[in-house]
């Protein structure tokens, strides 16, 4: 079943009916802050469950759960929202002009809900420890489903020996952290 938008609080805005039929929420779903991208022309939508950009005509460019935002940032002089990728590639920047403290303030709770808990990689040689990377245990806020997402650094290879032992031994962790046994899958 598809929610439509309809009318909003002031922090939402109102989006127009084709936005909100393009957007298509589900009923579980609902509009937290929006604003439009001066860039685009589109309406960016901070749902509970998804950062989507949708045209004035309806044409989502981009929806993508909130777990799949690796990290952000926020220019307040020029009200710009940069966003990186959990899966890598090129990042994403919205931006809405001064006075969308709102929107920013959403955007972070919405990133900072889905991070469960994370570990640096730790690699070790006669220095001592290096960071070789992150492990974060992320959860997907429409099924809640927890999600393991690893970035090692640049230059280092996930399959070398050394590094994935320190990744399986972090995913581990993590697992133990929040109770859980580590699934087959991690």
């Amino acid at each position: 079943m598809i929610r439509l938008p309809g009318r909003r609080s002031s922090k939402a805005g109102s989006l127009p009916p084709q936005v909100g039929a393009g957007l298509g929420l589900l009923a579980a779903d609902q509009v937290l802050a929006s604003g439009v991208d001066s860039a685009t022309g589109g309406y960016a939508v901070l749902s509970q469950h998804h950062l989507s950009l949708v045209s004035p005509t309806g044409r989502v460019a981009f929806s993508r759960p909130w777990h799949e935002v690796r990290s952000g940032s926020w220019d307040p002089v020029t009200g710009t929202i940069s966003a990186t990728w959990a899966a890598g590639g090129r990042g994403t920047m919205l931006t809405f002009g001064p006075g969308h403290d709102h929107v920013a303030d959403v955007f972070r709770e919405r990133v900072q809900a889905s991070v469960v808990t994370s570990e640096q990689i730790l690699l070790y040689d006669d220095d001592g420890p290096a960071s070789a990377g992150r492990v974060s245990l992320r959860k997907d806020l429409a099924t809640q489903e927890l999600l393991v997402q690893v970035h090692v650094n640049r230059g280092v290879r996930r399959e070398e020996p050394s590094v994935a032992a320190a990744v399986d031994a972090v995913v581990a962790s993590l697992w133990e952290q929040v109770g859980h046994r580590v699934p087959e899958d991690s």
